[in-house]
């Protein structure tokens, strides 16, 4: 999945127009790296249980499939953001 960005999006230097995210290329390391950023005081107990029902977990597991920092996602847009971490739940194979 890619997306265009209408604003580019900086931080720490660099400029982000599009993102490009390859979930089907992530690794389980990818995974365990996103789960260890979340500390336990930014994880609710049912998100240190269940960390795929996690917005943010879902988020870090998007900047690992776009190798982005976490806090560019965080930066999207609202509607941009719900989109991607829509995309990483369905990944993590969370259904509704």
């Amino acid at each position: 999945m890619k997306i265009e960005l209408k604003n580019p999006i900086k931080f720490n230097n660099s400029e982000y127009r599009e993102l490009d995210f390859d979930f089907e290329g992530l690794s389980g390391a990818h995974i365990l790296s996103a789960r260890a950023g979340m500390t336990s005081s930014s994880a609710s107990y049912i998100d240190g249980l269940v960390p795929q029902l996690s917005m943010e977990f879902q988020a870090r597991v998007a900047a690992e499939a776009a190798k982005v920092p976490y806090e560019v996602i965080t930066l999207l847009p609202a509607a941009y953001f719900i989109k991607v971490t829509t995309e990483a739940r369905s990944f993590l194979g969370v259904r509704d």
